[in-house]
């Protein structure tokens, strides 16, 4: 009888354990409000979801209350809601000496969690909802397929990619940064030698940090959302892409194959927006 009941602690023992483990140290609060910042009129018809580049430790938006979509000519007739990176809405996680990239995959799902509780939360309040997404953000907003349909009436995603070059991910599991020359395809491989020891190592914590966030990213989405409905989706692609780089004839194809649209354009990764802000215009008159 001892041993039965020896046996029967250590097994409730063992499974406490077991699920102390699986218990992510990253949540979400369950008000869905808390998952973006609110700009404009509450009673917009439309509401205009930002995805900001990054990763980041705090929003631009935030911050300064910038962003791309001031531009639109009739900007404060929009209700504006900047979505939380899981990096901004935790801010404790970019400066995590022990983070990993398993964490980043955790924080990458709560990322995406929040973007798709944030366009279900408008369109159940009957808003029309269009979702701009620069770099990480748009990497976010390709992410969200991968869970279930399009729910945005419209998506305007500038420097993104459907497949990330594989060197620059090989560096980012190293937690280091890379880029393209001005061609957009030629990858630059970094110098790992130069370290600046000036920098306090909270610096490289979060430089290192940020990588990591952009790895569970960088999955082959082209096999992932084969038969996925892109038919709401403006793609932009830089041919001098010196972050993410051009999108290859691959990727363009298979957006177009699932009804998207793709514009390569003759710039950077920091000038796409402008044409994207001249075409979400037009889409919003219905041009």
């Amino acid at each position: 009888m001892f041993m039965v009941r020896f046996l029967l602690v250590v097994l409730i023992t063992s499974a406490s354990f077991v699920l102390v483990q699986c218990q992510s140290k990253y949540k979400l609060s369950s008000d869905t409000t808390s998952y973006f910042i609110a700009d404009g009129p509450g009673s917009a018809d439309t509401v205009i979801v930002i995805l900001e580049g990054g990763p980041k430790c705090a929003l631009d938006f935030d911050i300064n209350g910038r962003a791309y979509t001031e531009y639109l000519h009739r900007h404060s007739n929009y209700l504006f809601a900047a979505v939380h990176q899981y990096s901004t809405y935790d801010d404790q996680l970019c400066s995590d000496d022990d983070f990993t990239i398993s964490d980043a995959e955790e924080a990458t799902r709560l990322g995406t969690e929040m973007l798709l509780s944030t366009i279900s939360y408008f369109k159940k309040r009957n808003r029309v909802v269009i979702v701009v997404g620069q770099s990480y953000g748009a990497f976010i907003a390709i992410n969200s397929l991968n869970k279930e349909r399009a729910q945005a009436d419209h998506y305007c995603i500038t420097a993104g990619r459907f497949l990330s070059n594989r060197e620059q991910l090989k560096f980012q599991k190293w937690g280091i940064n890379s880029g393209f020359e001005e061609d957009g395809t030629t990858w630059i491989e970094p110098d790992t030698t130069k370290v600046n020891r000036f920098r306090r190592s909270r610096y490289h914590t979060i430089r290192r940090n940020k990588q990591y966030l952009k790895v569970p990213l960088g999955i082959n989405y082209m096999e992932k959302l084969r038969g996925v409905d892109l038919s709401r989706f403006h793609f932009y692609t830089g041919s001098k892409d010196e972050n993410v780089g051009l999108m290859t004839s691959a990727e363009i194809q298979f957006i177009k194959s699932h009804g998207g649209k793709v514009d390569v354009l003759e710039v950077g990764h920091y000038k796409q927006w402008m044409t994207m802000i001249d075409d979400l215009e037009l889409w919003m008159k219905g041009e």
